[in-house]
């Protein structure tokens, strides 16, 4: 027997790794009708008759922590094998790294006889077993700090098609002896037999099959629908998600947040919503607040063009307090439609909405003590290096819209030399009220200035390069930029990154250790440059936008976007989402580009041999390469948060045009 947890959670587990097992078997051919083997004991002669709305649902116990409806999985799975088979992922690097693990092996033999066996396929197999209407619950389990117990009702399409391959299942299993079930296999319940197939039971009514981590739930299951008991489509708990997801929704999804949370606050856990990383506290903490104060939380999937959309929305017990107001801020129109804005090799870009001096000031109602001392030193770090400018009073007051951060691939081919590895650009934006002004723009280019100062006397004082400092302009806009010195010329110091490696225990004593500058051509190919030479900091204030970049082409552009954009024609009526956008074909091209770096890296960490790390390596290329966007939009509402992440996979016709 298994553990707690296992049993807790074996149901959804075994639900998995059937479905896992179909995505390994997409040539199998069916074989011809063999004579079918009834098992009896497990199926109630009845006539099936059309299921009611929310069937599977109608077995679901009321009172769950958690409940997924899957809506017609079995014609959803049949799309996902089309889309992967014209995708050529059965071709892919990816699909052999994940045919060369042994326990999802074994799943694909096992699944691929059964199947055969009874002559199908094997996804075939699985959408009879998913079949038109699906519910994973979960429910308390027995006593305090007991693993949750898990249901799983199916209700078949094809309810002798599914029939005949579980009859497959129970023999090949060994729960039938005899041409019936083996007593100590099996425990009844009424006139209906639930197996135990190691720590899963299940049992087929009618036309569902019900499956549960222990024989409590099954029971449950059966008499809350013979007996007409309250279940979870009774009972309002899927109310709130069937309102609110569209009507081409694939998968609803709900969780009583309030009796989660309380158990966890009963059981001593960490309630607060308090966060001890400043960062992550001011761009998620709006989200933990709502998580913490929760009284529902639901979420539902949908099919979209070549991809997936995923939405969560939770609703709070209450307002969201005084203290956490700046997570949900309104701005003013400003003088460029960011929308429109890409960078020619833009990887990523990211929008975050921010009342920062609020949120600041409120820290300690935010983040843990120690967080909020780190978000004082931090201001007060800023607030030195920016000069005659104190940073809370009167930089962030001044934000007027929300910050922009964005990634671009560079491009090394005329420079002469390529870092290794190649980063991407980095760049951030931020709107500052009036800073068109003449005197706040000289404040701003002066603070950026003394910055970069103070990091090269830091640099200077770890015995490393420091920026050139200069000036340049581009269509009239003045760029204050730092340059390291071209490599190999004096101040550059070492060329490669190798520069002070340690030794692989760590400790600094490698015997081929060489002074500085000695380490070049350590590195794959021998001609890379140290992986300083990525960054080119430069800051520039151009149409009330605060611009800091780190390469030279990507200001440039960014200059010209803006001075060329199109001003935006209205302000925020509501609370400006956070956005963000992850471009696949960039993301994808990097990864080529660091290829060789990645796989002797990999080698390393992990202690794998050059064709065991190329494998991996290629593989998760392989995977980057099918994906053409990933989007998140994160947006607050009146009652919480609602939160939605929609990928989007390249046209099937692009699929693999790049190796």
């Amino acid at each position: 027997m298994g553990t707690n947890r296992q049993r807790a959670w074996v149901a959804a587990a075994a639900a998995a790794l059937v479905i896992v097992g179909a995505v390994f078997s997409p040539g199998l051919a069916a074989r011809p009708d063999e004579p079918r083997q009834t098992v009896a004991a497990l199926i109630v002669q009845e006539k099936p008759t059309a299921p009611p709305t929310l069937a599977a649902a109608r077995w679901a116990p009321a009172h769950s922590l958690a409940a997924i409806r899957l809506i017609e999985p079995d014609k959803h799975a049949s799309k996902f094998r089309e889309y992967l088979t014209s995708a050529g992922f059965f071709e892919s690097p990816a699909y052999q790294i994940m045919q060369s693990n042994p326990g999802l092996m074994q799943a694909q033999i096992g699944l691929l006889g059964l199947a055969a066996s009874v002559g199908m396929d094997g996804w075939t197999a699985i959408g009879h077993v998913l079949g038109q209407d699906a519910v994973l619950a979960l429910y308390p389990g027995d006593g305090e700090g007991a693993q949750p117990k898990s249901l799983i009702v199916a209700i078949a399409r094809d309810a002798a098609a599914r029939q005949k391959f579980l009859d497959g299942v129970a023999n090949v299993a060994g729960l039938m002896k005899g041409g019936k079930p083996d007593p100590d296999k099996t425990t009844m319940i009424g006139d209906h037999a639930v197996f135990t197939l190691g720590d899963l039971k299940y049992a087929i009514i009618g036309d569902a099959l019900v499956m549960g981590s222990s024989i409590d739930v099954i029971e449950r299951s059966i008499k809350t629908h013979a007996d007409g008991r309250t279940s979870i489509a009774d009972s309002g708990e899927l109310d709130a998600v069937e309102d609110a997801a569209p009507a081409d929704a694939m998968m609803w999804a709900t969780v009583d947040a309030k009796t989660i949370l309380a158990a966890a606050n009963a059981s001593g856990g960490d309630t607060s919503g308090l966060i001890e990383n400043p960062l992550g506290g001011f761009l998620f903490g709006g989200w933990v607040k709502s998580l913490v104060d929760a009284k529902s939380a639901v979420g539902w999937m949908s099919e979209v063009t070549d991809g997936l959309s995923l939405t969560a929305l939770v609703e709070r017990n209450g307002a969201m307090p005084a203290s956490h107001e700046g997570f949900a801020v309104k701005f003013p129109a400003l003088s460029v439609d960011w929308d429109a804005i890409t960078l020619p090799r833009q990887m990523l870009s990211m929008s975050i909405a921010r009342d920062w001096a609020d949120l600041f000031s409120e820290r300690e109602s935010i983040l843990t003590l120690p967080g909020a001392s780190q978000a004082t030193a931090f201001a007060t770090t800023m607030t030195t290096l920016m000069g005659n400018m104190d940073f809370m009073e009167d930089l962030l007051p001044r934000i007027n819209g929300p910050v922009r951060f964005m990634l671009e691939r560079q491009d090394f081919s005329k420079v002469g030399y390529e870092p290794t590895p190649k980063l991407p650009a980095f760049v951030l934006v931020a709107p500052i009220k009036g800073g068109s002004e003449d005197m706040l723009k000289q404040r701003l280019m002066s603070s950026s200035q003394m910055a970069m100062s103070f990091i090269n006397l830091d640099a200077a004082r770890k015995q490393q390069p420091g920026y050139l400092m200069g000036m340049a302009e581009h269509r009239g806009v003045t760029i204050l930029k730092g340059t390291y010195p071209p490599p190999g010329t004096p101040g550059a110091g070492a060329m490669m990154k190798d520069e002070g490696r340690k030794d692989k225990a760590g400790d600094g004593d490698d015997e081929e250790m060489k002074p500085a500058g000695e380490n070049d051509g350590m590195m794959a190919g021998g001609d890379g440059v140290n992986v300083r030479y990525n960054f080119e900091p430069m800051v520039a204030v151009v149409k009330d936008h605060y611009i800091s970049a780190t390469s030279m082409a990507s200001m440039r552009a960014l200059i010209d976007a803006v001075l060329d954009g199109s001003p935006q024609n209205a302000g925020s009526e509501t609370p400006e989402p956070d956005v963000m956008r992850i471009e696949g074909e960039q993301t994808t091209e990097i990864l080529r580009e660091n290829r060789e770096e990645l796989v002797v890296q990999r080698m390393l960490e992990q202690d794998e041999d050059r064709a065991q790390a190329e494998k991996i390596i290629d593989a998760l290329i392989a995977m980057s390469g099918m994906v053409d966007s990933l989007n998140l939009t994160s947006q607050p509402t009146p009652k919480g948060g609602q939160a939605t992440i929609r990928l989007t996979m390249k046209p099937r016709a692009e699929m693999g045009a790049k190796k």
